[in-house]
């Protein structure tokens, strides 16, 4: 952002969010700090301060952003050191890009002064926390430590020093703001400016008397999709470290049915020692026997400790040891294999989704992943409110019946515990990660094998198994299909199901009304 631009914007600034309270601090992305402002004059604002390298710049947004569900380490130290400050102004104390905002917290002698300061400096960008009594740095969002003498230190505790001043800028010769036709003239190519050089010709001409409002509508699609795949990043990579600790987990369990096998192997062992007791005497460490099934001599390893018949004994109990292993191993493994179905569905939808608010109710679903042993069941889904969006996306079969496709695994559950009858159908791509899809069946108005196979296709279509010419879709009643207690959010087990080999059907082969075309 060229300076006379900055210093024209910072003036704006200052007029309208004089006095107003920090009143909450985020981060949504890795270099943006916003501070959402209540007003002295009544009403909010939400300022952006970006130190990104490439697209620094300071302004107000309309956009909506949504609160991280924990801060990062410098927002964290912000809300604690400077939320609920009172802005007492905004201004470009030196000639560089170097904006300065002034608060106070408290009252009388327990006031307590702080400068908020946002370098824009390219690659050495920075927000820096400063205490206003000694100029010390309390802390910083990018932490500058100095390789050579005459180069300043960014770090807490050191007192603060402006960058070295702009060579271009030593002269004194900056371009001055001239106010709107500035504005326009840098639209129209007569100047170069990396912030405003994009801006629609009538949006700049409708409002080049307020350049805050020209920066948000420059930034806002930009910021609205940093921001959407921060989001985005942010909820797949614990989906995703969780997938790959269960198929650790699967690894570790196969393991262990080797072990079993090995074990169920010493029920000949103990057969040949029990016909063969006569010949074994306590104290030997291993004996030769034939096996009348091969024909074959084999060494069988003994405890000289034990007596004939205890050896017997101790290999037929690790022979039942080992049986009843196998149930509680195939448990293990049902589950983990179930949980990570669930997990890949979960993370099928969180790529799929190019909505905030979606990715949101999405966040809620994540949650579980650090407590995976804690049961969600206590959460019951209640009345839906008309302000809470819906966790399905409708279509209607060529029957006229009404398919559900869930859009969560929160929401997935909802549907499945209260939104559907026992004898409606379940369906969902085989083998590939997808949404769950619910066929309504009621029993005076029976479903049709084509009904069937267009919910089937949008089953496939909604998985990442839509790119296929064709693949397989299981479809079960509801009554079949169950929560699995403990399991993750949207886990459930099929008792039995059939399958339907189906054409992936997507939106843009549907009319509005969800219909094939």
């Amino acid at each position: 952002m060229e300076l006379s631009i900055l210093k024209r914007e910072v003036t704006e600034l200052d007029e309208i969010l004089r006095g107003g309270f920090i009143a909450k601090i985020y981060q949504p992305l890795p270099r943006e700090i916003v501070l959402k402002i209540r007003l002295a004059t009544f009403g909010e604002k939400r300022l952006i301060l970006s130190a990104d390298p490439r697209l620094g710049r300071i302004h107000t947004t309309s956009v909506r952003i949504p609160n991280p569900p924990s801060p990062p380490r410098f927002c964290a130290y912000l809300r604690a050191h400077l939320q609920g400050a009172r802005i007492i102004s905004i201004e470009v104390p030196k000639n560089d890009r170097v904006i300065v905002i002034k608060c106070v917290r408290g009252q009388n002698e327990a006031a307590e002064k702080r400068l908020l300061i946002l370098e824009i400096l390219g690659r050495d960008s920075n927000v820096i926390l400063v205490r206003d009594s000694d100029g010390s740095i309390m802390e910083c969002l990018h932490r500058i430590y100095s390789k050579e003498e005459h180069n300043r230190s960014v770090i807490p505790g050191v007192v603060y020093q402006y960058p070295p001043p702009n060579p271009r800028l030593s002269d004194g010769n900056e371009k001055e703001f001239a106010g709107p036709e500035t504005v326009r003239s840098v639209v129209d190519g007569k100047e170069s400016c990396t912030g405003v050089s994009a801006f629609d010709r009538q949006l700049v001409e409708k409002d080049a008397g307020c350049l805050d409002k020209v920066l948000d509508s420059r930034y806002a699609i930009l910021m609205q999709n940093e921001i959407l795949e921060s989001f985005r990043r942010s909820l797949r990579n614990p989906i995703n470290n969780r997938i790959k600790s269960l198929k650790k987990r699967l690894g570790k369990i196969e393991q262990d049915k080797k072990r079993l096998n090995m074990f169920v192997s010493q029920q000949k062992m103990g057969e040949l020692i029990k016909y063969n007791l006569r010949k074994i005497k306590k104290g030997m460490i291993s004996v030769d026997l034939l096996d009348w099934e091969t024909n074959e001599m084999k060494t069988i390893d003994l405890d000289p400790s034990l007596s004939p018949l205890a050896n017997m004994e101790s290999c037929f109990r690790k022979v039942s040891k080992a049986k009843r292993g196998f149930s509680i191993v195939d448990e293990r493994l049902r589950n983990t294999i179930q949980e990570i179905d669930a997990l890949q569905d979960l993370d099928y939808l969180v790529s799929e989704t190019y909505s905030l608010k979606d990715l949101e109710r999405l966040a809620d679903d994540v949650q579980f992943i650090s407590h995976s042993g804690s049961d969600n069941t206590s959460k019951t889904p209640g009345k839906k409110s008309e302000s809470q969006p819906s966790p399905y996306i409708e279509y209607k079969s060529p029957g006229g019946h009404k398919i559900m496709v869930g859009k969560s695994a929160r929401g997935n559950e909802m549907i499945l515990r209260g939104l559907v009858g026992k004898d409606d159908l379940w369906l969902h791509a085989k083998d590939w990660a997808g949404a769950h899809v619910f066929l309504a069946a009621p029993s005076n108005f029976p479903v049709t094998h084509e009904d069937i196979v267009f919910s089937a296709g949008l089953a496939l279509g909604h998985s990442k198994g839509r790119s296929e010419t064709k693949g397989e879709v299981m479809v079960a009643n509801v009554k079949d299909v169950s929560r699995i207690k403990g399991g993750v959010t949207g886990q459930v087990k099929v008792k039995a199901y059939q399958s339907v080999v189906v054409v992936p059907l997507v939106d843009c082969q549907l009319n509005e009304d969800g219909r094939q075309k």
